[in-house]
């Protein structure tokens, strides 16, 4: 099951790994903010993977295959997937009451969000050019650059979404899928790759060269205007649908303790 299609699969062992951690750090009462030290430096020394699996030969080709299914890999530990990891222990326990200090002390206004979105753009823009793909963030191989993938990768998105506040449209439409949207893209990847290229020789005859992004941009506003929120809903439905069954149950039992 590896396959660039399955890419998404980090990020459900992410979250799986950092809810289990914090759930046994709260069971043996260790604080919030050791709990994020803790995180945090194993991911800085451990190892860029540990705990393979795959060459115990005495499981069945079952069990390996649903193993492999669950982590995404032969791999339990991987290092750069337990920044992440990091990063979502700190959000849990920190990220409430950041978010209305910051409100609170931002500037406000239609310039400063504009100001705010060309700073987040204009960063995202050095960051490729000048230092892609991330090293710890991508690869865990070289943690020597983690002030900066760390601090880039959480100002970029932290300053658009201020600038989002004075957008004269509901965004809500795609701001609520995004997550949806980004795990089934990976089941469209290489097609998409593949008709991208295509497009682009097709395009040769366009002497301006604006034509092939703005293209490439309107399919990408049709893909999470559609299929992307296609895909979140069918990710969310189960357990949507778990919570709407409870709800239903609750109800009846106490619309009868009621008569």
């Amino acid at each position: 099951p590896i396959s660039a299609t399955a890419g998404h699969r980090w990020y459900l062992l992410m979250v799986l790994q950092a809810k289990v951690f914090v759930w046994i750090c709260e069971k043996i009462c260790i604080p919030p903010w050791l709990q994020v030290m803790i995180a945090a430096w194993s991911s800085y020394i451990g190892p860029l993977f540990s705990g393979n699996f795959c060459e115990d030969t005495q499981f069945s080709p079952t069990l390996g295959y649903l193993l492999v299914w669950i982590f995404d890999g032969c791999y339990i530990w991987i290092r750069w997937v337990e920044w992440y990891a990091t990063f979502y222990v700190f959000c849990y326990h920190y990220i409430r009451s950041i978010v209305p200090w910051v409100l609170r002390h931002v500037p406000k206004g239609p310039v400063w969000a504009g100001a705010a979105t060309a700073t987040s753009m204009t960063m995202g823009l050095f960051m490729v050019l000048f230092h892609y793909p991330n090293t710890m963030l991508e690869t865990g191989v070289d943690n020597s650059l983690g002030w900066l993938e760390l601090g880039s990768t959480i100002l970029q998105p932290s300053l658009f979404a201020l600038g989002t506040a004075h957008w004269t449209i509901d965004a809500s439409w795609w701001g609520n899928t995004t997550l949806g949207c980004y795990m089934i893209h990976f089941c469209f990847r290489d097609r998409m790759t593949e008709l991208f290229t295509a497009t682009a020789r097709m395009l040769t005859w366009d002497a301006t060269g604006l034509l092939l992004p703005a293209l490439l941009v309107l399919v990408c506003l049709a893909f999470t205007s559609s299929l992307g929120v296609l895909g979140h809903h069918a990710l969310v439905f189960p357990r949507a649908n778990f919570l709407h069954v409870v709800s239903q149950c609750q109800r009846r039992k106490k619309t009868a303790s009621l008569t």
